[in-house]
């Protein structure tokens, strides 16, 4: 997650979900546990999620090199 604070000091923190997921709604949870990691004590101008799953020889390979299941 990166957050840029007014002031345009940005700040990145980053977790690691345990395993794969295609769940928004698990990703949501992820991004609002590290949110909490900043201290928000002054405006923020723009907030960033970024999300990766590699794509590997035709196939969706987790970061781990086992497979994945492909969303939808």
């Amino acid at each position: 997650m990166k957050v840029r604070f007014s002031s345009f000091f940005t700040r990145t923190k980053i977790t690691k979900l345990a395993a794969p997921t295609t769940d928004a709604a698990e990703v949501q949870r992820a991004a609002l546990a590290v949110l909490d990691r900043f201290e928000l004590t002054r405006p923020v101008r723009p907030l960033g999620v970024r999300v990766e799953l590699d794509r590997v020889d035709n196939g969706l390979r987790r970061h781990d090199g086992q497979a994945a299941q492909p969303p939808g």
